[in-house]
């Protein structure tokens, strides 16, 4: 028979099984199910030659488990003592049936019927490839649902994790395989899941309540919701914030308080890029999430407190993902060298340690990363002698360039940006060339990156050195007339000058100064000799006794410019600025009395 017919047979009628739940059907509906299951299962039966008693059993366990869950539905009480002992029967019939030798010819065996839910509770595995639900029902007490328990490693299908074996195809990235199945093999985030640790406790004893896992890509936030998926008895949903909306939202909520209400069962919903939700859709979240009814792993790469409502965060617990380190890269290359079933420790790779070094460099804290390099080298180097040898060329051959960490939009940029500011104010030119250079090669705009040098000329340097502002005027405008790659030159000149110049923020400090002041000091008026002559200087007196500076010696003469003077300006001692002290304090004398010496 086509394998492909077979298959396609084969998930065909699961597929109808874990779409609709027995134990909440009504005796109509579970009648129509039982009877399209029974002819599709002949079907199967006929077509991939299972004996007879296979056969009967099969039908015989899913039949009852029909029966059980219209009883339930239509409130005729639990399992009686009668139907308990039966169904252990059926089990015990089930498991003796199965395991007979085929009869010859085209087939595929069945690896288990559905464990029957309630009392009885079965735990039974489903053929390879079949849809599969996630958790269980409450143990004991009602439930005619198919539930599966065995705990394997997640794997995700569309929009739920399937709870199957990993996967070992050739087709199944390398990154994808390695996906820990248990502690011992999850690496690096240490002070997070290290044995004894609040996390892992709280996912051992599966009592996580809602948690955000944020941090750079491939440093374990999706494996470790995975790995919570595992050790949980609740319904397990993952989806995507990219790919659904409101609507789908509401349809996850209400099976959720469904499920919570008929069977009991929690729901832990994994939702990965949760900063692309908007506030409506976070919003919809928080009264599930604050009674409980369902628990939120939201997965992300995005600081969570610039992209998630306070609310959400505040009924959740924020656990920061650090890049893996090299020693943590080292112990997965090695693992996935070595692992004959996962990795390609069926094959004999010899991987140079300097090739090794510049994978770890280039991954930048990356597992996803390292392991695509190392898969892509071995795959495409020839075998030499039974040997495939990685040496640097190869390696430098499969990473290519390094695939900066940096998001326009995103928090790397604020804080590349914040770190290149940073190292103009504390005079370090070759930091903030370092931290210019990411900007650009991530492909950040040359102009924001002016933007920021004219600031700093003014805020940082001010009248230290006046020439500042002159010199990152100036490269703007060279920016916006060459652009990319030679504004590079021009940026950097910009960058070494303010960085080395003499700093004060006087101005800056004196400007906001100045502005409480307005905002909190006492109102003062224009006086009179101030005010514009223009206009009302007859009728109003506008002007009158003011003098004009520049018909006095030197070009000052001392009057009142501010009712109640406040000083704003403390300038400093370096630089231009310096000398500009000095005349200020020379024309102001009794605003800077000298301080005579004490005997």
């Amino acid at each position: 028979m086509n394998p492909l017919l077979k298959e396609k047979l084969r998930v065909e009628i699961f597929g109808k099984l874990y779409e609709l739940d027995p134990g909440n059907l009504t005796p109509l509906e579970a009648n129509q199910l039982a009877a399209y299951v029974d002819a599709k299962m002949k079907e199967i039966s006929e077509k991939l030659g299972l004996a007879d008693t296979q056969k009967i059993a099969v039908l015989a366990a899913l039949n009852i488990a029909f029966e059980m869950g219209a009883k339930n539905k239509s409130g005729a009480g639990e399992m009686s003592p009668q139907d308990e002992t039966k169904m252990k029967g059926l089990v015990e019939s089930l498991e003796k049936a199965l395991a007979q030798p085929p009869p010859p010819g085209p087939q595929e065996k069945l690896a288990g019927a559905p464990g029957v839910g309630g009392a009885a509770g079965g735990a039974r595995s489903p053929p390879p490839g079949a849809p599969q639900k996630i958790g269980g029902g409450p143990r004991g007490g009602r439930g005619g649902g198919f539930c599966f328990r065995g705990r394997g490693t997640l794997e995700m299908t569309g929009d739920l994790f399937s709870q199957t074996e990993t996967p070992t195809g050739t087709n199944v990235p390398l990154a994808a395989r390695l996906a820990p199945r248990d502690w011992g093999e999850f690496v690096g985030q240490g002070d997070l899941v290290a044995e004894g640790s609040l996390l892992r406790r709280a996912v051992d004893a599966d009592r996580l309540r809602s948690a955000i896992f944020f941090g750079p890509p491939g440093c374990g936030k999706t494996a470790l919701a995975r790995l919570v998926a595992t050790k949980t008895q609740a319904h397990v949903e993952q989806t995507n914030a990219v790919t659904i909306g409101i609507p789908d939202i509401r349809k996850i909520l209400a099976a959720s308080g469904e499920r919570k209400r008929s069977r009991g069962l929690r729901t832990l919903l994994i939702l990965d890029e949760i900063h692309h939700f908007n506030r409506t859709q976070q919003d919809a979240l928080l009264p599930d999430v604050e009674r409980g009814l369902i628990t939120l792993i939201g997965l992300t790469t995005e600081n969570p407190f610039f992209y998630v409502n306070a609310a959400l965060i505040s009924r959740s617990t924020v656990y920061e993902f650090k890049p893996l380190a090299p020693s943590d890269l080292t112990g997965l290359v090695r693992r996935a060298l070595s692992d004959p079933e996962r990795g390609f420790g069926q094959k004999k790779v010899r991987l140079e340690p300097e090739a090794e070094l510049h994978l770890l460099r280039m991954s930048d804290g990356d597992a996803r990363r390292v392991l695509n390099a190392l898969e892509l080298a071995v795959l495409t180097t020839e075998e030499t002698g039974g040997e495939i040898h990685i040496t640097l060329p190869v390696a430098e051959a499969s990473t290519q360039r390094r695939a900066l960490r940096y998001d326009k939009s995103g928090d790397e940029h604020y804080d590349t940006i914040s770190a290149f500011i940073k190292s103009l104010r504390g005079s370090d030119p070759d930091a903030a060339l370092y931290w210019m250079a990411k900007m650009l090669a991530a492909g950040e705009d040359p102009r924001f990156v002016a933007r920021r040098l004219l600031i700093c000329a003014s805020e940082d340097v001010g009248n230290a050195d006046p020439r500042a502002i002159l010199i990152a005027n100036a490269v703007f405008e060279t920016v916006e007339k060459v652009g990319m790659p030679e504004a590079r030159i021009p940026l950097a000149q910009a960058a070494v000058y303010i960085a080395t110049a003499p700093k004060s923020n006087s101005s800056y400090v004196a400007i906001n100064k100045a502005l409480a002041e307005v905002e909190r000091g006492p109102r003062r008026e224009v006086p009179n000799h101030l005010k514009d002559a223009s206009r009302d200087q007859e009728s109003l007196g506008h002007g009158k006794d003011y003098k004009y500076a520049h018909d006095f010696p030197g070009h000052f003469t001392p009057q009142e410019y501010m009712p109640k003077w406040v000083r704003f300006w403390e300038p400093g001692e370096l630089g231009d600025e310096k000398r500009l002290k000095d005349r200020y304090e020379s024309l102001w004398p009794e605003r800077f009395p000298k301080k005579s010496d004490s005997k």
